[in-house]
């Protein structure tokens, strides 16, 4: 049996788009030098790089696992600003 790889992030870095594909920084928060006033830095661990068609896909489902988590209560769906 084959292990896929896997990596932690805490969020998306920088993201751009050229010749053709879509390029994300994967990045995790670093803890600042002991003692220091900075807030944590990002560093990117990888890069995702898909076509256009691979990011709509990946929309489509990072919303469908969205609304299952606000679904079984493990998210709470917030109004958008403006709406009373």
């Amino acid at each position: 049996m084959s292990t896929v790889p896997e990596i932690f992030i805490d969020g998306l870095g920088k993201t751009r788009f050229a010749g053709g594909v879509l390029r994300i920084d994967l990045v995790t928060l670093q803890d600042p030098p002991e003692g220091s006033a900075k807030a944590a830095a990002t560093e990117t661990r990888m890069k995702l790089v898909m076509t256009p068609q691979g990011l709509l896909q990946t929309v489509k489902g990072m919303n469908a696992l969205v609304q299952e988590m606000v679904d079984r209560g493990i998210l709470v769906a917030q109004k958008p600003k403006g709406d009373a």
